[in-house]
């Protein structure tokens, strides 16, 4: 849960800074550090990050739980709805979250119909795919 957007930190005017041992977030005018993380592979998680709250409100009012959804990779719904709970993501629009590639994501493949051809030889049976009368020699 410890991702964030740097390019919203910097449409904010926050300055975001990189090194070999992670990062640091800077505002600008008063210099000061708002958030921190460390470098673990070539990711970089997020230690302490204090945005003012008056910005998180009027980023988050104008998005929707479906995009929370998706900004936060398909996070689950009970853990979207405990963060809009908490306040963490300021107003969110909680229309009906119908996230089609979750939906499809959880389908399942249809079995096989069972066969009643067996085969005496390799390659004995003969084939259709899509409609396509295949002979395997």
């Amino acid at each position: 849960m410890n991702l964030i957007s740097i390019g919203k930190l910097c449409e904010l005017g926050f300055e975001v800074t990189f090194s070999d041992h992670g990062c640091i977030v800077q505002d600008p005018q008063t210099r000061k550090i708002i958030g921190t993380g460390r470098r673990v592979g070539r990711l970089f998680e997020v230690i302490f990050l204090k945005v003012p709250s008056m910005l998180v409100a009027r980023y988050a009012a104008t998005v929707t739980q479906a995009v929370w959804h998706s900004g936060l990779g398909h996070v689950s719904i009970s853990r979207l709805c405990s963060l809009i709970s908490s306040g963490v993501l300021g107003e969110v629009d909680v229309s009906q979250n119908n996230c089609q590639a979750c939906q499809l994501a959880k389908f399942h493949a249809l079995p096989f119909n069972n066969s009643d051809s067996t085969a005496k030889a390799p390659f004995d049976l003969i084939h259709w795919i899509f409609g396509v009368h295949l002979l395997t020699l």
